[in-house]
């Protein structure tokens, strides 16, 4: 079974509220910065619930643009400002890596 995965634009992209994070309650989406230090993503907070979850990339260049997370079937070509919703389903933790498996992180669901 698939996932589905929504992509925003940096133009299309609605005003932060001061940098809040939002909760997932009623079905909102949890805001998750990521962002690169030599070959690790760094994802901000590092800890979800599961449900819909926004990633945010602020700073991927090279091959951390080709982002993937193969346990959700995930695989993107990202840019710095870009948005991935994605829908994480059961508490783990999701190893994300990029397509040479040269950078990694993982972001866990409690």
């Amino acid at each position: 079974m698939g996932y589905a995965v929504y992509v925003k634009s940096k133009a299309g992209k609605e005003k932060e509220d001061n940098g809040a994070r939002e909760r997932q309650e009623n079905g909102v989406t949890q805001e998750v910065r990521v962002s690169t230090s030599g070959l690790n993503y760094i994802f901000q907070p590092s800890t979800v619930k599961p449900g819909k979850v926004k990633l945010i990339f602020d700073k991927v260049e090279g091959c951390a643009r080709s982002f993937t997370i193969p346990n959700l079937k995930i695989s993107k070509i990202v840019a710095p400002g870009e948005e991935l919703i994605i829908n994480v389903p059961k508490a783990g933790t999701y190893t994300a890596r990029c397509s040479m498996n040269m950078y990694k992180g993982s972001l866990t669901v409690i």
